[in-house]
């Protein structure tokens, strides 16, 4: 086991947090998966990979493996105490999301991703999603996922940014233990609406570009090109061709997409090898075709 420690980024605007709140000592590939895409393709940011566990399997050496080899790569732990001084305080030492909630998991990762942007700033990405070229966009920015609605997979913010102060004291006003995305993807809908303007915002698409002050919603091609009834085509012969086209036409700085080998094996080398030699990489395909990485 390798112990994982507290950790605290010393960069200001320039990080990328990706969270596995679920208290394993040993993340999926999936969630290396985005990792490694996000430190390969942006060696200029400091790629943040939070964990609530205190040690990590190291077994397969994969963590050892991918902390060689991207120098901008860290691995450490959340600790709690993050939460004083926000909001979001209460509504943690209350554990009505782990005691009452069926998803504490995920509501403990919806609270964690906004106190990491709200007090360092960068871009928070969820770890079924893939970075496919440098993340390059500005800041103060979240994507539409359907018309009239925005989701928080992927949310990019300069620290102690307003947004983040409402977002989370909405997160503790509207949280109910039995509705899953309420203080998620919800939560952001709902601020967009105060910052925007409800029939503003319920008047968008999701295929054009919104401006709510200083933060930017981008059409939803940006982040979330591709529909879940997709995934099959990643999985069948002709799933390279296909993949080559969307990334082509749609031009996406990052992508929520299926598991397959095929990408696997030319977007995020090192990850595939790996993964290839270990005793768990077939039983990883067979359980994880349909589900995002």
């Amino acid at each position: 086991m390798m112990q994982v420690n507290v950790g605290s980024p010393d960069k200001v605007d320039a990080n990328v947090f990706l969270i596995d709140s679920s208290n394993t000592s040993h993340p999926t590939f999936r969630a290396w998966c985005a990792v490694e895409s996000w430190a390969l393709r942006n060696p200029h940011l400091d790629v943040w990979f939070l964990l609530t566990s205190h040690a990590l399997d190291n077994t397969d050496l994969l963590a050892s493996h991918l902390l060689h080899r991207y120098p901008n790569l860290r691995v450490a732990r959340a600790p709690f105490r993050l939460f004083r001084g926000t909001p979001l305080l209460n509504l943690y030492n209350s554990y009505a999301w782990k005691a009452e909630s069926a998803w504490p998991v995920n509501q403990l990762s919806n609270m964690l991703r906004v106190v990491y942007l709200w007090r360092w700033g960068g871009v928070y990405s969820d770890t079924d999603v893939v970075c496919l070229r440098p993340f390059t966009l500005p800041l103060n920015a979240v994507g539409f996922s359907d018309p009239g609605a925005a989701n928080n997979a992927i949310m990019g913010f300069t620290r102690g940014h307003a947004f983040l102060m409402d977002l989370m004291e909405d997160m503790v006003k509207h949280y109910k233990p039995g509705q899953w995305g309420l203080i998620g993807p919800a939560a952001v809908t709902r601020v967009l609406q105060d910052w925007c303007g409800a029939s503003t915002l319920a008047a968008q698409d999701g295929y054009k570009h919104l401006s709510c002050g200083n933060v930017t919603v981008y059409p939803r091609h940006y982040f979330y090109p591709l529909r879940v009834e997709a995934h099959h085509r990643y999985s069948d012969a002709d799933s390279g061709n296909y993949f080559d086209k969307v990334n082509t036409q749609l031009h996406n700085q990052a992508l929520r997409l299926p598991f397959s080998s095929f990408f696997l094996k030319f977007y995020i080398q090192d990850l595939y090898y790996q993964a290839l030699r270990s005793q768990f990489f077939y039983q990883f395909k067979l359980h994880y075709t349909a589900i995002y990485c």
